[in-house]
């Protein structure tokens, strides 16, 4: 949530400060802004309050001179001004007490209105030196206006709200003056805009001039009898979609439910056609070795080259639903189609509820996720808890409780058990703390420490382990992959628009799998959103655009995801890069931005938007009417004997690099194996590091004394 607050000024000064300091106390990670609005007539003592706050606080005060007459012209010009997913709209003379503001962020979480009210008539609402004659005149205008309305809301005229952005977008505001503040909560009731009330205090404000009078007050009868006569049609600009906003509001989570069945069918009639592809095979017979049978307890502590998360919901897939290809994806399938709810709750927190929708519903029918969600790999359980991590993280920067954090650490050592790249969510968190001032007191919070060192207690075990085995860990490759050559690389841009560089460079640039129809990059229309929307977002921040704390964390992520990695290892052009997948998180919400932008320039735009939704969808249908290749099941020792074969004719043919890579993975999914750590000597002794060579013979050697090829090794290596 991110909150524009409005603060209408005349003449306060130290009321002023007080209100400003007090929301940042209270709300400063959920300011977006403070906008302040000074009236033509404003005191120059209230403005150079005002331009003392915004040098105080730069990134979120800022200072609007308003050129519509009146209370109600500062208002309207500060609803079109305000860039944050909600407005709070409030006075800077302390008759609105600011301490209650959290109540009403609290209340507007709860996800079931459009509007917070302030009530001073509900119970534990109360007036403070309000005039017993305007009282009394107030409480039977309110009557009036309920049953006008036919509205339980007690108090129309308190000018104490939180709106939905979308509640107020696109509302054609008639008045100047103070009936404005009866407009801006009728017209929105009117086009269906969910209120709830929660309790208010008002005092009489200790300094400045009050701007309303019992006469002025009148003003508000003949506004309200015809704004209960005018057609709906009315109250909105013309062309404008604000009213259909509103009900996607009150519909969001049927809507959200919609989204996830389809993700949920995609990926299950993908899960249904497709034919085993090689790594499957490779980690369903690593699944195959677990036992939980008392006294023949056998459990794997990875996977072929991750660590070990994805091989135990395999297993427990296996076991609950059965054996057949099917039953073994349904635990992955389910977690890929579950990650669009937390894509929706993320972006809604960033951009806005329908931009949430748009970039659940942009991830549902993605290829590149869909393609990895129908089968049992790690990818999609990683992403799923990407998602979750960055949601927690906003949720802990607002909670700031010590079991928010806490969460969080356990939810980036999941991340890590998942897949490992997930590592690189942590620089990600630490610079975004860092390029948002508003937050970086977080890194002297103890709290935020304590979100580290459940994540290492989460890791620490398939870390020490894998690290302990040396040559038969998934980390002892990942060096070997970071110690080859690191040069420039478009690989990143494979994930998105990698069928781009196919159609134009040939089809070498994917590799086989992807010819074969195994696996999949974004289809090239998404991924062109993808990036089209970062750029969008980049070049409208970059004059002047006020980004947010969320919008920030996104940027973080998907830079240090994926932007970074134009220099890699290894140096291919274009060959798939999947590191980079985690990127894909920011990029849906991005993307739900963009088509919400699209879509808001009328109701025509957001047909081609659905269209474009179901063109995507449709594509991915197609796609997966191909079942890939055909790959037999087999052992976890007829793979690690498949690699030792594949690695020796690699050794044959001057392929190093390969034939260790072979080697590596033969260890992994078969466990110590005397030809494996011979050929590894081999390939040490070829590249003249003779202490590691003769070290893996001797592992070769204690695990068969008589092993041909180490015996050779080690009489070749005494001679020279």
């Amino acid at each position: 949530m991110s909150i524009s607050f409005v603060l209408p000024v005349l003449s306060e000064t130290a009321a002023l400060r007080t209100t400003v300091e007090t929301i940042m106390r209270l709300a400063s990670d959920e300011v977006h802004e403070i906008l302040i609005v000074l009236a033509e007539h404003s005191r120059r003592t209230s403005a150079a309050t005002a331009e003392q706050l915004r040098d105080e606080l730069p990134e979120v005060v800022r200072i609007h001179r308003q050129k519509l007459p009146g209370l109600g012209g500062a208002v309207r010009e500060a609803f079109t001004l305000a860039g944050g997913t909600h407005v709070m709209l409030m006075a800077a003379d302390l008759e609105t007490d600011p301490e209650e503001i959290p109540r009403f962020i609290e209340r507007m979480r709860q996800g079931d209105c459009d509007v917070v009210a302030g009530s001073r008539w509900i119970s534990g609402g109360s007036f403070q030196g309000y005039n017993r004659t305007k009282l009394v005149a107030n409480w039977g205008f309110q009557k009036c206006l309920q049953a006008a309305f036919a509205s339980r809301l007690t108090d129309l005229t308190f000018a104490y709200r939180l709106y939905r952005r979308e509640a107020i977008e696109g509302i054609r505001w008639e008045k100047t003056g103070h009936p404005m503040l009866l407009e801006c909560l009728l017209k929105p009731l009117r086009l269906g805009a969910r209120v709830v009330e929660i309790p208010c205090r008002w005092r009489c404000r200790e300094e400045g001039l009050s701007g309303g009078s019992l006469l002025g007050t009148l003003a508000y009868v003949p506004m309200a009898m015809r704004l209960r006569l005018l057609p709906k049609s009315d109250l909105i600009e013309s062309g404008d979609n604000t009213h259909e906003k509103t009900a996607l509001g009150r519909h969001a989570l049927k809507l959200l439910l919609l989204i996830f069945a389809v993700a949920l069918l995609l990926r299950l009639g993908g899960a249904w056609r497709a034919n085993l592809i090689f790594d499957e095979r490779a980690h369903l017979a690593l699944a195959e070795t677990i036992n939980f049978q008392p006294g023949q307890v056998n459990l794997v502590s990875r996977t072929l080259d991750h660590p070990l998360l994805s091989i135990y919901v395999l297993k427990l897939s296996s076991m609950i639903f059965g054996d057949s290809n099917f039953g073994l994806r349904i635990l992955h399938v389910l977690a890929g189609a579950i990650t669009v709810v937390p894509v929706f709750f993320l972006g809604r927190r960033v951009f806005g509820e329908r931009a949430g929708l748009l970039a659940a519903a942009l991830l549902s029918v993605d290829q590149f996720h869909a393609s990895w969600s129908r089968v049992f790999m790690p990818e999609v359980l990683m992403l799923l808890f990407v998602a979750l991590v960055l949601l927690q993280m906003l949720r802990a920067l607002e909670a700031k409780t010590a079991r928010s954090y806490a969460l969080l650490g356990l939810l980036l050592g999941l991340a890590y058990l998942a897949k490992e790249p997930a590592v690189l969510l942590l620089p990600s968190l630490w610079i975004f703390l860092l390029i948002t001032p508003r937050h970086r007191g977080v890194l002297l919070d103890p709290r935020w420490y304590l979100a580290h060192v459940v994540c290492v207690l989460v890791v620490a075990p398939d870390v020490i382990w894998n690290l302990l085995q040396s040559t038969d860990s998934y980390l002892y490759r990942d060096a070997n992959i970071l110690a080859e050559p690191w040069r420039l690389s478009l690989k990143p841009l494979s994930l998105y628009i990698g069928e781009l560089f196919r159609m134009v460079v040939g089809p070498d640039v994917l590799d086989k799998e992807y010819a074969q129809g195994n696996v999949y990059a974004c289809y090239w229309i998404a991924g062109v959103i993808y990036l089209a929307a970062a750029i969008w977002l980049a070049i409208t921040a970059f004059l002047g655009r006020t980004v947010s704390s969320g919008e920030r964390l996104l940027w973080a992520t998907f830079v240090v995801t994926s932007t970074l990695f134009f220099v890699l290892p290894g140096g291919e052009m274009f060959e798939p890069f999947w590191w980079a997948s985690i990127s894909l998180v920011p990029a849906a919400a991005f993307g739900g931005r963009l088509l919400d932008r699209i879509g808001e320039t009328g109701k025509p735009a957001m047909v081609v938007v659905v269209m474009l939704l179901v063109f995507l969808g449709g594509h991915y249908v197609g796609a997966i009417r191909h079942p890939g290749r055909y790959e037999p099941r087999a052992t976890a020792q007829d793979f690690a004997n498949d690699f030792i074969a594949r690695a020796f004719k690699a050794i044959e043919q001057g392929d190093l690099h390969e034939a260790q890579g072979r080697f590596i993975y033969a260890l992994n999914i078969g466990g110590p194996n005397a030809d494996a750590y011979s050929g590894l000597a081999e390939v040490a002794l070829r590249r003249e590091n003779t202490d590691k060579a003769r070290a893996l013979a001797k592992k070769a050697l204690a695990l068969d004394p008589g092993h041909a090829g180490a015996v050779e090794l080690m009489g070749r290596m005494e001679r020279h």
